[in-house]
């Protein structure tokens, strides 16, 4: 039995003919776009958190889906880590 959060990889993959793992990175790379595009646009008032926040929550929610890895989602939150604490120590020296 399909979801319908997994019969739409598996839709595109036929479509596409390429297989539905490649097909969930790549509807999960339209959506990450599409929302990094969004926030691009808002103007001057967006920094790395407001960036960061809304991109992090999608990735969740597409790890969760299960159309894109977790791994993926670990190594920008390690990487948000990290620039987050360059930006402490800048504050704090």
């Amino acid at each position: 039995m399909t979801s319908l959060f997994t019969d739409i990889p598996n839709q595109v993959g036929a479509a596409l003919g390429i297989t539905a793992e490649n097909a969930a990175l790549l509807l999960s790379c339209c959506i990450l776009i599409s929302i990094a595009m969004v926030l691009a646009m808002a103007g001057k008032k967006v920094n790395i958190l407001t960036t960061a926040i809304p991109m992090i929550a999608t990735m969740g929610f597409l790890v969760a889906i299960a159309w894109l890895p977790y791994w993926i989602l670990l190594v920008l939150a390690l990487l948000v880590a990290g620039i987050v604490g360059m930006k402490f120590r800048e504050v704090v020296q």
